[in-house]
Parts: structure tokens; C-alpha cells; sequence
């Protein structure tokens, strides 16, 4: 059996407005990376979802995934793919 955790980091409205929130942090990794249109919320979802699809699919795997999405599976557009 594997183990994935996993933090959502919050939606923040405006994206320059604190460089202490873990959002805005994960922009400036991006910039960093010359990356500048890239969603943090987003890409957490997208790699989290190739990591498993890539490592994890196969019918002998167990994975446990503990993820605090900031926000309800049932009701993301983003998290659908978590829910059965």
C-alpha cells in the first residue's frame, strides 16, 4: 500500500496581495521557473491526478491518499476525479 498527503493551497483573489500565503509562494516558485500562467490550485489537482494515474492504476494498487483540499470533492470541478 502506498501514501499520498496532499495541501490544496487556498484560492486567493488577488495574487500579489501576501507573499507569506502558501498561493503566493507557489507563484513565485513558478515565476522563478519562468513560469507565468500556471494556477497553483490547478497544478496541484493536474500533478496530483498524473502522479496516480502514472504510478498508482493498476488493479493490485492500494492507495491511501489523505488531502486537505481546502474546499469539497463532491462539489470541485477540480477534485471529481478523486471521488467514486
Amino acid at each position: 500500500m502506498q501514501t499520498i498527503s496532499n495541501t490544496t493551497v487556498c484560492e486567493q483573489q488577488d495574487r500579489v496581495a501576501n507573499m507569506h500565503t502558501g498561493y503566493s509562494q507557489q507563484l513565485e516558485v513558478y515565476a522563478q521557473q519562468g513560469i507565468t500562467n500556471k494556477d497553483p490550485r490547478k497544478a496541484t489537482v493536474e500533478d496530483l491526478r498524473d502522479l496516480i494515474l502514472k504510478r498508482f492504476y493498476t488493479p493490485d494498487d492500494y492507495l491511501l491518499i489523505g488531502i486537505d483540499a481546502n474546499e469539497s470533492s463532491q462539489k470541485s470541478k477540480n477534485l471529481q476525479f478523486l471521488t467514486c
